[in-house]
């Protein structure tokens, strides 16, 4: 009995569409839906979203009423409490559709789930592989610059990957993509919900704007999980470019200051652009503008919506991101060499004296280690147990000159005479056993 009209809804939208001098995807570009959506309504296959009413009654220049009624009303007549009853029952059965809403809902809640799954496995995978490399083979903590880089990366890691995550449950799962209409009648620089308060000075939140910078910190607890991990520990691995113990460290938090810019410097860009909104920014909602476009993209001709080309670009940037981790592990694996099972390394320092010790089920590779004496001349005692497999052992001076070199080294126990700070290179072939090198004064 309340149900609207499709037929006359139908025509009355195509009259006021082409008076206006829209094209179908102009209107849907306006409202940030497909153009199949309103091409539906046009056909009487379908209605639009409720939310949809206002914005588009005041793109075609018409009351909502007349769009309800599908014509044109004289200004001067009145409606009698019992016509408006039933105008409101009309718009209220286009509410049937919030099944299919939901439904949409649910999705792109799925599929965000997974995102932000993915991004917390890499980041934790690339912690604990960032953690194991500062604690294993390319551990130097008793080098100044090592010891800060190391210190630094750490704590940036941790911070970053903390805030990243965090946050990003909240981005990606609670945060509202539409703003209460009083955002849009006043300029407001505050946005409250919760634990979370976001107050930017020279920023008025509306929902012509709000939408984009939901998806820019969606996007930035995204990219900061997966890049910011290697991106802080990088300096770690690169003592030797650091003249000064506290440059890699600095560097570090100069990392994470960038890391934390880039949560906010977008918001800025996004109110520039869109922070002048209009009746199609106000017309977007999370059921009407994302899963639309999502829905309605692979139909018809074929042509993709703006939301989706978007996530192409990120999806694009994600996995180039993913490409450089990648080489960029490899890259360290091959420069350390090394190929172990059951490692376990460690390293003492108690006075004058230094010993670096490992032992394992299989090494085949190289682990190397710089002694710093203490004195001018020290002694290296190399003990070596071997089950299987042999080991060779490179000794180089401070100015990179190799002074001792042995391969196939026998079991037992050697001494060798050393000045100053030596680098120590242990390479196993199919090894069994263990090591271990103690520095003591001459």
């Amino acid at each position: 009995m309340f149900e609207l009209d499709k037929t006359s809804f139908a025509k009355f939208l195509a009259e006021q569409r082409k008076e206006k001098g829209y094209t179908q995807k102009e209107l849907a570009e306006k409202l940030f839906i497909s153009d199949k959506a309103v091409s539906k309504w046009e056909r009487s296959l379908s209605m639009p979203d409720i939310s949809l009413l206002i914005p588009l009654a005041e793109l075609l220049e018409v009351s909502v009423t007349e769009l309800l009624e599908g014509r044109r009303l004289d200004p001067s007549s009145e409606m009698n409490a019992g016509k408006v009853e039933e105008l409101v029952k009309k718009a209220l059965t286009l509410s049937e559709d919030t099944q299919e809403s939901r439904q949409l809902r649910k999705e792109r809640r799925r599929k965000n789930a997974a995102a932000f799954l993915c991004c917390t496995l890499s980041m934790i995978l690339e912690v604990l592989a960032g953690i194991w490399l500062l604690m294993g083979p390319l551990s130097r903590p008793e080098h100044p610059s090592s010891f800060a880089a190391s210190l630094g990366g750490l704590i940036s890691m941790l911070v970053l990957g903390g805030l990243s995550f965090g946050f990003g449950i909240y981005f990606w799962f609670f945060m509202k993509e539409r703003l209460p209409r009083y955002y849009d009648e006043n300029k407001i620089s505050v946005y409250q919900d919760g634990f979370f308060n976001l107050s930017l000075s020279g920023i008025s939140f509306n929902n012509g704007s709000w939408p984009h910078m939901v998806k820019a910190l969606q996007r930035w607890s995204a990219v900061t999980m997966v890049t910011a991990p290697p991106v802080c520990l990088l300096p770690a691995f690169l003592p030797g470019l650091f003249s000064a113990p506290w440059l890699p460290f600095c560097l570090q938090m100069l990392v994470l200051c960038l890391y934390l810019a880039g949560m906010f410097v977008p918001l800025y860009a996004i109110d520039k652009k869109y922070g002048n909104p209009d009746p199609s920014d106000m017309a977007q909602t999370a059921e009407s503008r994302i899963p639309s476009a999502r829905a309605d993209s692979t139909a018809g001709s074929g042509k993709t919506v703006p939301g989706a080309k978007q996530k192409k670009t990120a999806l694009f940037i994600f996995m180039a991101v993913m490409l450089l981790l990648m080489l960029f592990v490899l890259r360290i694996c091959r420069s350390a060499g090394v190929a172990k099972s059951g490692i376990q390394m460690g390293f003492v320092q108690q006075y004058s004296s230094q010993e670096w010790s490992a032992s394992y089920r299989l090494l085949n590779g190289m682990v190397s280690k710089t002694i710093y004496p203490q004195s001018g001349f020290s002694v290296c005692h190399i003990e070596i147990e071997t089950t299987q497999g042999s080991l060779s052992i490179e000794m180089t001076d401070s100015s990179g000159n190799m002074f001792f070199s042995a391969g196939d080294v026998p079991p037992g126990a050697i001494d060798v005479p050393i000045s100053g700070a030596t680098r120590i290179k242990i390479t196993g072939k199919d090894h069994r056993g263990g090591f271990s090198v103690t520095c003591t004064p001459d």
